[in-house]
């Protein structure tokens, strides 16, 4: 369980930096977006776990998540829609960086 923890703070610090990167180096407004989801989507997150009385449920935070999606709660597929943005910006900007490399 601990491994899905890393890769998930590993990803949302790779994003933070490469946001960053992409913003100062290329001017480009969709480091801004991913900056800001990178920032507002964890928060909102852990804000809605701890809402929905997650603490002791004996789950993780993800299948919490996507329990209270099935179930349809708008926040949390709305959470799991900015998880899916922020990795599709992700990938846009590498395939945006390999492309301006070549340059």
């Amino acid at each position: 369980m601990e491994f899905v923890w890393i890769i998930y703070w590993l990803f949302l610090l790779l994003s933070f930096i490469f946001s960053i990167f992409i913003t100062w180096k290329y001017r480009r407004k969709t480091g801004i977006i991913q900056l800001l989801l990178t920032i507002v989507i964890p928060i909102w997150a852990l804000c809605l776990t701890v809402a929905t009385n997650w603490v002791g449920s004996g789950t993780n935070e993800f299948m919490h998540i996507f329990e209270l999606a099935i179930n349809g709660s708008i926040s949390a597929i709305g959470t799991m829609f900015g998880y899916l943005v922020l990795i599709g910006f992700f990938i846009y900007h590498i395939f945006l960086l390999v492309t301006l490399r070549k340059k």
